[in-house]
């Protein structure tokens, strides 16, 4: 019977060679994180200042209309008077 031979052509890392593997997947994957995160950042910050930004031009759109109707009010009360 022919008995089963067990080629060693890969050898296995060493203790130093493991450690330095598992901290290089450790940096890889701690500045994917970081770039994730700085992306959702950004995504948060630039959806807080488009509502910002929307709610101040809906803000001044309302102090507009209500200065211009004031004013049509003055005009007309004037032109009444007159």
């Amino acid at each position: 019977m022919a008995s089963v031979r067990q080629f060693n052509w890969v050898r296995n890392p060493t203790a130093w060679e493991s450690t330095q593997a598992w901290r290089e997947k450790q940096r890889a994957a701690s500045e994917q994180f970081a770039t994730t995160a700085a992306a959702a950042f950004d995504g948060f910050s630039r959806a807080f200042s488009s509502e910002l930004s929307g709610q101040v031009d809906n803000t001044t759109q309302a102090a507009i209309s209500r200065i211009q109707s004031a004013a049509k009010a003055q005009s007309n009360a004037v032109s009444i008077v007159v």
